[in-house]
C-alpha cells in the first residue's frame, strides 16, 4: 500500500509538472516582468493559438529581458545561452529593436570571455565563440566594428581581425568608423600583407570608408621616419600630402634606402634641384628634418658608390642636411647636446669617414671629429 501511494505522489508531482501554462499564466508573467519564466513557457502556448496578442507579450518580454541583462555588471552563461536561443525565434529573428539590445549582449558575452578564459586559451576560444556570433545571426549595423574592439586585447592575427570587417568595410555606416584605431590598424595591417593598391582598395572599401581611414593616416603618418611606402602612395594618389611634407619623406627615403627604384630616384632630385634655387622653402624643410630622431642616415650602414653619389647630389643640392648631420654627431661626441636614442645616428663614424675622404664637410670639423674620437 505504501509503494503505490509513493508512486502516485510521484506521478501526480510529474504530471503537475508538465502542465502547460496558459495566456492567463503568461500575462501574469508580463505584468510582473518576470521575463525568464516567461520564455520558459511562452511556446506553451500552441503555434495555432499564437495571437497577436501573444506576439505582443512575447516581444514586449523579449524588450524586458534584454533591458534587465544589459543593467547587469556579469551574466551567467545559462543566461547568454537564453538570449541566443531567442534570437533564433522567428518572432526575433528580424526585430530591429531586439537585435539592437541583443548585440550589446553579444558584445558582453565577447568580453566575458576574455575575462573568463586562461591566457593562454583565450585567443583561439574567444575569437572562435565571436566569429560564431558574427556569422550565425542578424546584427545592427556597427556590430563588426564592436565585436572588433572586445576582442583587440586578445593581439588577433591580422587575418582574424580581417574577417571580422571584411563585409563591414564596404558599407556607407562604416564611414563614422574606419578612422577608429582598432579599424585603422587592422585596415592598415591588410593592405601592407596583401600589397593592395590603392585602386584595388577603391574597388573594395565604401568610399567614405577609405576616405576616413586615409584621413586618420594622414595626420599620423611619420613622413620623417616611415618606410611604409605603400600606405604612402595612397595618400599620394588621394592628394593627402602637402608639398612640404612630401619633400621631408622624399629626403628621408632617399637617406635610409640603399637602393630606390629609379621613378623615387628621379622624383628626389627633381624635388632637390628646386629646393637649391629656393632658401627659405629649403630653410623649412630643413626645420622640419631636424626634429628627425634618429636622423634618417641608413645608406651609411656601408660604404658603395651609390652612398657616394647619393651624398655628393645632396651636398650639392641640399648641404644643409649633410651639415645638421655633421653637427649633430659631433655634439654628440663631444656631449654638448642629448638625445632621445642616446644618438643622433647609428652611423656617424662611418658618415665622418666617408665625408673626410670626399671632402664634403669642412676640415675643420673634421679636424674636431679626429680629436674626439681619437682621446
Amino acid at each position: 500500500m505504501f509503494f503505490k501511494l509513493f508512486f502516485l505522489v510521484i506521478f501526480v508531482k510529474g504530471h503537475a509538472a508538465q502542465i502547460p501554462y496558459t495566456m492567463i499564466d503568461l500575462k501574469k508573467l508580463v505584468e510582473t516582468k518576470n521575463s525568464f519564466e516567461f520564455f520558459d513557457h511562452a511556446l506553451d502556448i500552441k503555434p495555432s493559438q499564437r495571437n497577436k496578442e501573444w506576439s505582443a507579450m512575447t516581444e514586449e518580454m523579449g524588450q524586458t529581458l534584454l533591458d534587465e541583462l544589459n543593467q547587469k555588471e556579469s551574466i551567467s552563461i545559462d543566461q547568454f545561452k537564453l538570449v541566443r536561443k531567442l534570437s533564433h525565434w522567428p518572432i526575433f529573428k528580424n526585430n530591429e529593436f531586439f537585435i539592437l539590445k541583443r548585440d550589446k549582449i553579444f558584445i558582453k558575452e565577447a568580453k566575458s570571455c576574455l575575462v573568463t578564459t586562461p591566457a593562454v586559451m583565450a585567443s583561439e576560444k574567444c575569437y572562435s565563440k565571436a566569429i560564431k556570433l558574427l556569422n550565425d545571426y542578424q546584427h545592427y549595423e556597427i556590430f563588426p566594428f564592436e565585436l572588433l574592439q572586445a576582442l583587440m586585447p586578445l593581439n588577433l592575427s591580422t587575418q582574424k581581425r580581417w574577417a571580422l570587417i571584411k563585409d563591414f568595410i564596404k558599407k556607407d555606416v562604416s564611414a563614422y568608423y574606419c578612422d577608429k584605431k582598432a579599424m585603422v590598424m587592422s585596415i592598415s595591417e591588410q593592405i601592407q600583407i596583401k600589397k593592395m593598391s590603392y585602386d584595388q582598395a577603391r574597388k573594395l572599401f565604401n568610399k567614405n570608408c577609405l576616405a576616413a581611414f586615409l584621413k586618420e593616416i594622414a595626420q599620423n603618418f611619420n613622413f620623417g621616419q616611415s618606410k611604409n611606402n605603400l600606405l604612402y602612395s595612397y595618400l599620394m594618389a588621394a592628394d593627402l600630402v602637402e608639398k612640404d611634407k612630401e619633400s621631408v619623406y622624399l629626403i628621408t627615403q632617399y637617406l635610409n634606402l640603399p637602393t630606390q627604384d629609379s621613378k623615387s630616384i628621379t622624383l628626389t632630385l627633381k624635388r632637390l634641384k628646386e629646393l637649391a634655387t629656393n632658401h627659405d622653402k629649403r630653410m623649412g624643410i630643413l626645420e622640419q628634418f631636424k626634429k628627425i630622431e634618429p636622423i634618417p642616415s641608413e645608406i651609411y650602414s656601408e660604404k658603395t658608390k651609390v652612398t657616394v653619389t647619393k651624398t655628393k647630389i645632396l651636398n650639392r643640392y641640399f648641404p644643409e642636411i649633410i651639415n645638421h648631420l655633421s653637427l649633430s654627431c659631433l655634439d654628440y661626441f663631444d656631449g654638448s647636446k642629448e638625445f632621445a636614442n642616446g644618438s643622433p645616428s647609428a652611423y656617424c663614424h662611418s658618415f665622418f669617414n666617408l665625408a673626410k675622404e670626399n671632402g664634403f664637410i669642412p676640415e675643420a670639423w673634421v679636424e674636431k671629429y679626429n680629436h674626439l674620437t681619437n682621446l
